[in-house]
């Protein structure tokens, strides 16, 4: 029998939309000579206002999608799927699943920080999830947690530089009620955000951390490769983009927040 050559099979990444390009960003970074598959499930953004089941289902078939094509892991990029669509997709899985929620947890415990601003999607907020992780991890943590779905929507219409990302950003965080030292991003798509949030508290005197764990994800991702022996040690970096949707409107708005080598220049259905 022939062995499998891993080095042909791809990672899988996928989100409700562009908000997973900021994890492909440091994957890349860390892994360069690996071969990526970026899948936006555009058709059904945003996935935070969806039910439980509805999420889990859409992860699945997101997964299924990318499996067919050929990954030997699949990285959820959405917080929201980590939760609620992560039991159902390690169900049928060959592969390995890195997830979002940990490695958040993880990077603010490792800063230090104590008075915790998480900025989620409602369906995350709801779930309790990671406010509970974050108080099990950190001894007299503090955590406010605000639902912020429309910031979900103003990146994926590509607004996420301009005054009306700005006003979506302040509105929310007009909202806040404690004197935070950091802020989680546990959305993919509020990367694309963070000058607004980091400039709103500058504003105010207050210096915050602003927490994303595409980082983290990206070197657990990396070790779980080595510890199976299927990282790509020489290889030539390829990404191939899908999405679900609007290939147009994937396109405009994924550019907004990738650096000019990782540049869509073609995106298909799928």
């Amino acid at each position: 029998m022939q062995k499998e050559n891993h080095t042909e099979k791809r990672i899988g990444i996928f989100d409700s939309g562009v908000g997973g390009l900021t994890i492909l960003k440091p994957m890349v970074s860390l892994m360069p000579n690996e071969k990526f598959y970026y899948f936006g499930d555009t058709k059904n953004v945003p996935y935070g206002t969806k039910s439980p089941k509805e999420i889990a289902k859409i992860g699945v078939e997101a997964y299924k999608k990318l499996r067919k094509l050929g990954i030997k892991m699949l990285v959820i990029g959405c917080n929201t799927t980590s939760i609620y669509g992560i039991k159902a997709i390690k169900e049928i899985a060959d592969v390995p699943i890195i997830e979002l929620i940990h490695p958040g947890v993880l990077a603010v415990k490792e800063c230090g920080c104590k008075n915790i601003l998480l900025l989620a999607t409602e369906a995350t907020i709801n779930s309790g999830s990671i406010q509970s992780l974050l108080k099990k991890e950190i001894d007299d943590v503090k955590v406010e947690g605000i639902a912020t779905q429309d910031m979900v929507i103003t990146v994926e219409n590509g607004n996420s530089n301009n005054e009306e990302g700005k006003k979506v950003v302040h509105r929310y965080l007009d909202m806040v009620t404690i004197r935070p030292d950091s802020v989680l991003l546990s959305c993919t798509h509020f990367p694309a955000l963070s000058k607004f949030i980091a400039d709103y508290f500058n504003n105010k005197g207050i210096d915050v951390n602003i927490i994303s764990p595409a980082e983290k994800c990206a070197e657990i991702a990396k070790e779980k490769l080595k510890e199976i022996g299927k990282l790509t040690e020489f290889g030539n970096l390829s990404i191939e983009y899908f999405c679900s949707g609007d290939l147009e409107k994937f396109t405009k708005s994924g550019n907004i927040l990738l650096d000019d080598d990782l540049i869509i220049k073609n995106v298909k259905k799928l």
